[in-house]
């Protein structure tokens, strides 16, 4: 566990982290001018010191390069990889537009900046095109069309983020990495299986570890005097959210003196670029018919909905009326107006798993698929009320 003292922890490798994601999906072509230093500053509401200190790693990795009295630049060979082994990322980028703070990234812009970096070092390289879709739809045609592109690219292997299972895609997950396995190309799975579970699938997997996440965070909760703890989900079935919700109800019935497990699914659009992807009359129903002292969030974008409903729409407090917690620990999660008590996935530790993970399988086809799992970190922060009971570090 790790208590979250500051808002101020390393602003600049964030936005490093965010620069060098886009510049890696094409945001930004090589030999093509990136906004100026003050332009990045007004986007990700920094000052422009900490932009420039994001711009002079950018510069050391030789990444962009300053261009006397014309500005920054993608530098032209960034893509010159040569004959070095080549990891097709097949992942969609979430951003979403939020009131508070603007534009914000997802977790996973960061893992994909950071594979790069482990790619890099074993003489490997990234191929990434920016997978977007406000539809669950259009998510799954522009998702085949990546895999189809990767395949005629004749990648080395894949790294693929299964899709979010809905009614009408119940088996493309599958159907994707068939299509790899078919063309002879390497599969390594992120975050979660192509089932539900328990079912288990033929490919490797690098995760991190959701069910130890779900108990963890939640026994922090009883441990802080919460009794009545619901666990808030939308309705979309993938592995992650399964393991997280089994590893709350197996901490609620081992440690709580209540022992009644209540677990909610919503209807949401996990593809919206707005900040409100819930109905709140669902949230504000479920809150006022069975007064929780605490919510686990699914993630913390939901949790941040959550606690703004709590706040303005029913006037209560977080967290002396109600903890929120998420999972995650997005970039937002610190800066919130009541920071957010998350589990902080290892997007270094995934990185350089899943690189490893798939480099392995490349090498060794027939080898028996792994299963690598990742613990991930209790950051406390304000909106769970605090360090009651817990003994100090």
């Amino acid at each position: 566990m790790k208590t979250d003292t500051t808002n101020n922890n390393a602003k600049h490798t964030q936005i490093y982290d965010r620069l060098y994601a886009s510049i890696i999906a094409g945001d930004y072509l090589p030999d093509n001018k990136i906004p100026t230093e003050q332009e990045l500053s007004r986007h990700f509401g920094v000052s422009r010191p900490t932009v420039g200190k994001a711009l002079q790693r950018l510069v050391k990795r030789g990444i962009i390069e300053r261009r006397q009295g014309s500005g920054t630049y993608v530098k032209p060979n960034i893509n010159n990889q040569k004959d070095s082994c080549s990891v097709g990322v097949v992942m969609p980028r979430v951003s979403f537009k939020s009131s508070q703070f603007g534009n914000m990234s997802s977790l996973f812009d960061n893992v994909l900046a950071e594979m790069s970096h482990v790619a890099t070092n074993r003489d490997c390289y990234v191929v990434y095109n920016n997978l977007i879709a406000q539809t669950n739809q259009e998510l799954v045609k522009n998702t085949i069309k990546i895999c189809d592109s990767l395949i005629e690219r004749n990648v080395d292997g894949v790294l693929l983020f299964p899709l979010p299972i809905l009614e009408d895609n119940q088996n493309v997950n599958i159907e994707i990495a068939e299509k790899f396995k078919n063309a002879g190309i390497a599969v390594a799975l992120l975050d979660r299986d192509i089932y539900e579970g328990p079912k288990r699938s033929k490919y490797d997997l690098v995760s991190s570890y959701h069910t130890d996440a779900g108990y963890e965070v939640t026994e922090h909760l009883i441990e802080t005097g919460r009794e009545r703890i619901l666990f808030l989900s939308d309705k979309i079935r993938c592995s992650s959210t399964k393991d997280k919700i089994t590893g709350y109800k197996n901490a609620v019935k081992q440690l709580s003196s209540k022992e009644a497990c209540k677990v909610f699914k919503f209807e949401a659009n996990p593809l919206s670029d707005i900040e409100h992807t819930f109905k709140k009359e669902n949230i504000i129903e479920v809150v006022q018919e069975h007064e929780p002292d605490a919510l686990v969030c699914m993630h913390d974008r939901m949790a941040a909905e959550v606690i703004q409903i709590i706040r303005k729409d029913l006037k209560m407090k977080v967290p002396e009326d109600i903890s929120v917690v998420g999972f995650d620990d997005e970039s937002f999660a610190a800066f919130m107006s009541v920071p957010l008590t998350t589990m902080r996935q290892p997007t270094i530790q995934i990185a350089e798993n899943a690189i490893e993970t798939l480099l392995s399988r490349i090498n060794n086809p027939d080898q028996p698929p792994k299963t690598i799992l990742i613990s991930t970190q209790l950051i406390v922060r304000k909106s769970c009320g605090g360090l009651r009971n817990i003994p100090p570090q």
